[in-house]
């Protein structure tokens, strides 16, 4: 079987040393694991979470893993790997220096992921040689920031992973923004932000309040520990990534 090409939507990095890379628990590429029931476990006890959001994302997880929910067309998962939600380029060196993108995908949209698209075949870049190259494309809003995916259009402060007191959108967090430069910028006011968001300045508006990982990627994070800093996770950006294997 030939190369061919694959697009995924999900959250991720552009470059990544794998092995080598400081932010990932070398443990995490070892042999691949069966999480499936580790997840199912840590979403129980969020069944009976106090916090309605993170509730209603372990029913929705819930329903998916009992083959009842709307995205699982009526099929149960019998198992969740790192294969399953870590995807990369095939041609990796895992031992050497190799440096390339990784994305996490939410295995319960299947409909984010595809290969050998004849369309998406002769639109992709190529090389000097011809050859055609991995790329990676960021979902971003009209301010360059990073935006979301529907229907994960929850943010948080990256250095906290806490969602805001009050919800935005990322067209509210887009409007925000223009708004600040819009108008006289020395009498703006960030006591609000401060308390809803813990940001004193546009700075931190733009760079500490970044787009929410998918509820499965959290769950699977946090049993599958691929990252020395749990917090590492809210550094992934929402991307497309284009690649061949």
């Amino acid at each position: 079987m030939g190369t061919r090409i694959h697009k995924t939507l999900g959250w991720g990095f552009k470059y990544c040393r794998f092995k080598k890379d400081p932010r990932f628990n070398e443990k995490f590429f070892g042999d691949d694991v069966d999480y499936l029931d580790q997840m199912v476990e840590v979403n129980k006890k969020n069944l009976n979470s106090k916090d309605l959001r993170k509730k209603m994302d372990a029913q929705t997880f819930d329903h998916w893993v009992s083959g009842k929910g709307w995205a699982s067309s009526g099929k149960k998962p019998t198992s969740l790997s790192r294969c399953d939600i870590f995807n990369y380029n095939g041609y990796i060196d895992w031992d050497g220096d190799s440096i390339a993108p990784v994305i996490f995908t939410d295995p319960s949209r299947k409909d984010w992921s595809r290969y050998d698209d004849i369309i998406d075949y002769y639109d992709a870049p190529s090389g000097k040689d011809g050859e055609p190259l991995d790329n990676v494309k960021f979902i971003l809003d009209g301010a360059g920031q990073p935006a979301q995916v529907y229907p994960y259009c929850s943010f948080v402060n990256r250095h906290t992973g806490k969602r805001a007191k009050e919800n935005i959108t990322p067209s509210d967090r887009w409007s925000i923004t223009n708004m600040y430069f819009e108008h006289d910028h020395d009498g703006w006011k960030w006591k609000e932000f401060e308390k809803n968001w813990g940001v004193k300045n546009i700075v931190q508006w733009q760079r500490d309040i970044v787009p929410e990982p998918p509820y499965i990627i959290r769950l699977f994070c946090k049993v599958a520990k691929p990252f020395k800093n749990p917090l590492t996770i809210y550094r992934l950006k929402p991307m497309i990534f284009t690649y061949w294997c």
